[in-house]
């Protein structure tokens, strides 16, 4: 079953960290460190890892991600936190932080799945990466993933948070996209290597956004049009039309 699949993963994980003698503590996140009855094959993983020290090298390589799957695709989405599909196509989160530069936390509820030294888990706050440079990888991870996120809803029949992942947030952000190329007078790589132009969104935007009920035809539109545009992730690609059929 998927659900066990997805606990061994996480168990795999887990065990990779524990040689590290850095890693104090690791956090299974939001409803899928607490519903485990609810496991189906749209469920992702969603963690945070606490290190005592040298959480840069945790982000420079992660190899400690390598399990029964290989990583097929990882987007650093801030600083200290990446998004990650694998081959078996299991998606996950995660950020990591360093407990000596943390002062205060708020923790949504979640479950310790492993703690070395008992610390205080109930002062945090999640910082979203603030990106203030032109980073364009990072607004199409970002949109791609949004798409994943909402077409993963939408097939365990959510199609409230589907319809605001992909046709509020994932078209905020290609808008988001939009004025960064044209006020900065920018071309992707893709775009000029075949002379295509970053054609103007305002006449597919009804395409985006086909209302509640089309999520699906949305996400393929959308996917369409980005993947026009921009070079993107073949798995990721193939992945989302397969969602989205």
């Amino acid at each position: 079953m998927f659900k066990d699949r997805l606990a061994k993963r996480l168990d795999e994980i887990k065990n990779n960290l524990k040689k590290y003698s850095e890693c104090e503590a690791i956090i299974w996140m939001n409803s899928t460190g607490l519903e485990l009855e609810e496991f189906n094959k749209y469920t992702g993983i969603d963690f945070i890892i606490f290190v005592k020290e040298n959480e840069n090298e945790f982000l420079k390589n992660i190899s400690w991600l390598d399990c029964e799957s290989k990583v097929i695709y990882a987007f650093k989405n801030r600083k200290n936190g990446y998004k990650v599909m694998y081959e078996d196509k299991i998606y996950l989160e995660f950020i990591i932080f360093n407990l000596d530069e943390i002062e205060e936390m708020i923790l949504p509820e979640g479950r310790i799945i492993y703690i070395k030294n008992k610390f205080d888990i109930n002062k945090f706050q999640i910082e979203r990466l603030e990106n203030n440079n032109i980073n364009i990888d990072w607004e199409i991870g970002e949109l791609i993933t949004y798409i994943y996120l909402g077409l993963a809803k939408y097939n365990k029949g959510d199609k409230i948070p589907a319809f605001s992942f992909i046709q509020i947030y994932a078209v905020n952000r290609l808008l988001e996209l939009a004025i960064i190329l044209e006020e900065n007078h920018l071309s992707y790589n893709i775009i000029e290597k075949e002379n295509i132009k970053f054609q103007g969104i305002s006449s597919n935007v009804n395409k985006f956004m086909q209302g509640y009920n089309k999520s699906k035809e949305s996400a393929l539109e959308l996917i369409y049009y980005i993947n026009k545009n921009f070079e993107l992730n073949s798995f990721m690609t193939e992945k989302l039309i397969e969602l989205a059929k």
